[in-house]
């Protein structure tokens, strides 16, 4: 199994990549650093805004860990934040869809329901949450994060080559 994890280098990438690498799958890694030291993977500095460079990437593997984000509206403006969750998950998708990938998981938040990041004190209607809870956004990570679970639903690319996908940890899948 050929595996492409977008933001690979990353808090959550790194021990996937390791992972997968450990149970002996052909990994490629991208992420905007430079360079990795994550043994027994490809590596290469790619941005998933780059539509082509990413569909270079893409070609050749049988499915996508799409982990490329900007988590946290406190490190970036709520433009850039938005451009990179939306638009990079958009291309994530349709270059995937254009080399034949049928199967990506891609990393939801709590925050697509309104959590941590909410700008009100934000209150759950029940628990344990599901995927029937209602959402609520007040930020730009919050409603990147709702949209990012829309986009394989929406994208005519990614219903036309009949795409699976999970977003977790929050579970849309069609």
């Amino acid at each position: 199994m050929r595996v492409l994890i977008t933001g690979g280098a990353g808090r959550v990438g790194r021990p996937l990549c390791e992972h997968f690498a450990r149970k002996g799958w052909d990994v490629r890694v991208i992420d905007l650093a430079p360079e990795s030291s994550i043994a027994g993977v490809q590596y290469a500095q790619c941005d998933i805004l780059d539509f082509d460079a990413l569909s270079k990437q893409m070609a050749g593997c049988d499915a996508v860990a799409h982990l490329a984000a900007i988590p946290s509206t406190l490190t970036h403006p709520n433009a850039t934040l938005f451009s990179v969750n939306v638009s990079g998950t958009c291309n994530v998708f349709e270059a995937a869809a254009r080399a034949g990938v049928k199967r990506i998981a891609q990393a939801s938040s709590i925050n697509a329901l309104g959590g941590y990041w909410g700008c009100d004190d934000r209150q759950f209607d029940y628990f344990p949450l599901d995927e029937n809870h209602r959402l609520h956004s007040t930020d730009a990570y919050s409603f990147s994060k709702q949209l990012v679970e829309e986009i394989a639903a929406l994208l005519p690319s990614a219903r036309r080559h009949q795409q699976r996908f999970i977003s977790l940890p929050r579970r849309l899948e069609r």
